[in-house]
């Protein structure tokens, strides 16, 4: 089997076009609808989903979302920021690639219901939106499922970018 065939290039296109994109998704997984609700961005944690893929097998996650980047600040610090409004305990943090953009990533945990969930959290901005790709599995799975999340993160690809004006970090 081909890397084509094992991850098929997905082309999503959100509600809004501007937000369009491609990834390569696991050809085992499912493409989970989203539900038609207005987003009040006054919650500065909040964001709009723009499509969520999930495996057929098991609690494994993949998601892109978006909302209007915030006023001041690099990329490193709305990641601390979104973590901990979140209850992540970042295992690790790293620069990372999205397609033509710089972004600030880590590896996370959180407690849930169903026990400890790991997480890979890459944030970039486009065009003064703020984009979220985030992949979730079981804790006790993670480091099977870990590189197809990274996979899936670094195929992630607009349609159409139009530039980041955010620095990734403050040196």
């Amino acid at each position: 089997m081909t890397m084509a065939d094992a991850f098929p290039q997905v082309d999503v296109m959100p509600a809004i076009a501007r937000f369009a994109y491609r990834v390569q998704v696991p050809a085992d997984w499912q493409q989970i609808p989203l539900p038609e609700e207005d987003v009040d961005f006054s919650n500065p944690a909040l964001f709009m989903p723009l499509g969520v893929f999930m495996a057929r097998w098991g609690a494994v996650v993949f998601s892109a979302s978006v909302r209007p980047a915030y006023g001041d600040g690099t990329l490193a610090d709305w990641l601390m920021y979104l973590c901990r409004e979140q209850e992540f305990q970042i295992i690790e943090f790293m620069p990372v690639t999205v397609g033509d953009a710089h972004a600030a990533a880590c590896v996370c945990t959180q407690d849930s219901d169903g026990g400890l969930m790991k997480i890979r959290v890459a944030l970039f901005e486009d065009g003064g939106a703020l984009y979220n790709l985030l992949g979730m599995a079981p804790a006790q799975i993670w480091e099977s499922v870990a590189p197809t999340f990274e996979q899936m993160i670094t195929s992630f690809r607009l349609a159409e970018p139009q530039g980041s004006s955010v620095p990734l970090a403050k040196w």
